[in-house]
């Protein structure tokens, strides 16, 4: 997964810290670029985004629900 490098999403100006982001945002932002990437590619299979991710999938759950990614709504 290389997203820092090819994720459009992600610009130059987000990884400024200029830009008013603190390093607990601009992680929360990662995080949840990261797995809603992974989900997407595993078709929202969160048992299966869990295993790639080397998690349990209640901590992927749990994750999930403190960064407001909803199953199956790329938006959140």
């Amino acid at each position: 997964y290389d997203l820092l490098l090819h994720n459009p999403s992600l610009s130059g100006d987000d990884l400024d810290p200029s830009r008013g982001k603190g390093l607990t945002q601009a992680r929360r932002e990662f995080e949840r670029q990261f797995i809603l990437r992974v989900l997407k590619n595993c078709s929202w299979n969160q048992t299966e985004t869990a295993r790639l991710l080397n998690v349990h999938r209640n901590t992927l759950m749990n994750k999930m629900k403190a960064l407001k990614i909803n199953g199956g709504d790329e938006n959140g």
